[in-house]
């Protein structure tokens, strides 16, 4: 949560903390209070940890939260959230962790220019596709800097621009994209939230699965 937001809700930080690395790189000091009672949609949690720390929106929901929303789907309109999975992903949830085990992010199997490739799932950023330095020859290695956003916040870097084929499950197409330096990268590729201007995100915790569907034209 943002601290106003936080304190709006009369929210006391614990004595144990935990710090959080923003989309800077600076490590920020981040409070953990407890939520007595957080209702979203059909799904009520209560006594619920919460870290306070600047973010752009006012409540960014990880991995741990949403697994106890059931099955979540997202577009470009917005989220729903449902207590019964219909069966229809069938695709094997996939997840990583950090060296650390202090976060983990769900991950998807992709194929770029025809190769299987395996991306992580992070619809806080404001790209379709993100690669890792290490994709380029060294002979391309000549840097356009670039405002990214993510959900920690904005964050310029050294982008370098690509173009591949990107097969999402229902076929490929030719997409522009870009390469950053991410020394400590899980995989080599991300997946975005402009992905969701066309297709729909279906996370099925109660299946176990997540499928990435093209949205109807």
């Amino acid at each position: 949560l943002d601290p106003a937001v936080a304190k709006a809700l009369g929210l006391q930080p614990a004595i144990s903390y935990q710090k959080l690395t923003d989309a800077a790189g600076k490590v920020l000091p981040a409070p953990i209070g407890i939520l007595p009672e957080l209702r979203l949609g059909p799904v009520t949690v209560k006594n619920w940890p919460v870290s306070m720390t600047r973010t752009p929106a006012a409540m960014v929901i990880g991995l741990p939260l949403l697994r106890r929303l059931g099955v979540v789907t997202l577009d470009a309109q917005g989220a729903s959230l449902s207590r019964d999975s219909d069966g229809r992903c069938t695709r094997p949830m996939l997840e990583g962790a950090n060296i650390s085990g202090s976060s983990d992010h769900l991950l998807y199997a992709i194929k770029v220019n025809g190769q299987p490739r395996t991306a992580l799932i992070d619809t806080g950023g404001g790209f379709e596709l993100l690669g890792i330095k290490s994709l380029l020859p060294p002979s391309k290695a000549r840097p356009e800097p670039r405002a990214m956003s993510y959900a920690g916040g904005m964050r310029w870097v050294d982008s370098y621009p690509a173009r591949a084929r990107l097969d999402l499950g229902s076929g490929p197409r030719n997409l522009d994209f870009t390469i950053m330096d991410q020394p400590f990268a899980l995989v080599a590729y991300e997946l975005g939230g402009e992905v969701l201007r066309h297709h729909t995100l279906v996370m099925d915790f109660l299946g176990h699965s997540v499928c990435i569907e093209p949205q109807a034209s």
